[in-house]
């Protein structure tokens, strides 16, 4: 029988409460962000604190595959129209009007 999500599993209940015994009050993300923000350490250090920390403050961004199919059609019509007139006619519809003269 597996656990209930979010419960955490004996090994890591048994380092928490050695943590707590040891070392009480210890939080390890606090740590990391202690010294992320301490100007002594090197840039490079700081960086690789603040990335770990990071991991527990925001989730992380999946990549999203974006598919899309588009028809292209192309209109050849020898009647000169405006944008709004050429919106209208062909924008939309399936075929144009049977009453131009289209190629």
């Amino acid at each position: 029988m597996s656990r209930p999500h979010g419960n955490k599993n004996q090994p890591k209940r048994a380092l928490i409460a050695l943590l707590e015994e040891k070392f009480p009050g210890y939080n390890a993300v606090l740590s990391m962000a202690e010294m992320a923000n301490d100007q002594e350490n090197d840039q490079a250090f700081r960086f690789k604190a603040h990335a770990e920390v990071a991991q527990y403050q925001e989730s992380k961004r999946k990549s999203v595959e974006v598919k899309s199919q588009t028809d292209v059609r192309y209109v050849i019509d020898t009647n000169p129209m405006s944008p709004d007139e050429w919106q209208n006619k062909y924008a939309g519809h399936g075929n144009p009007s049977p009453d131009h003269n289209t190629h």
